[in-house]
């Protein structure tokens, strides 16, 4: 019985936390820019608008996310390691995302071997 290829919605919406108080809001974006392309950078702040020292980046695509989540997680800036973490639609997408990369590294190296 033929199963057509079943994906998850792409989601790359990466949870960014405990970023230090003296630590730049335009620091913050240039590190996850450097990631990837960004969707939506949201810092969440206080109504006097300072930072609460989290926010919510949104990635063009799954590669960013990856990418932010390997080299962020744990940076320390200004004495304070980031917190990066996906939410779960996101891990999901993203864990279907490297399966697929995996499948056409394979398919690739099959094809320059025969």
């Amino acid at each position: 019985m033929y199963a057509p290829n079943i994906y998850p919605p792409a989601a790359t919406t990466v949870y960014v936390g405990k970023i230090a108080s003296s630590v730049p809001d335009e620091v913050i974006r240039e590190l996850l820019e450097a990631c990837g392309q960004i969707k939506k950078w949201n810092p969440v702040k206080e109504p006097s608008g300072q930072s609460k020292g989290f926010g919510f980046c949104e990635y063009v695509d799954g590669e960013g996310a990856l990418r932010s989540l390997r080299l962020l997680n744990n940076l320390k800036l200004d004495g304070q390691e980031l917190l990066l973490k996906p939410n779960t639609a996101t891990q999901k997408y993203l864990v279907w995302y490297e399966q697929q990369k995996d499948e056409q590294r394979r398919q690739s190296d099959s094809c320059r071997r025969a």
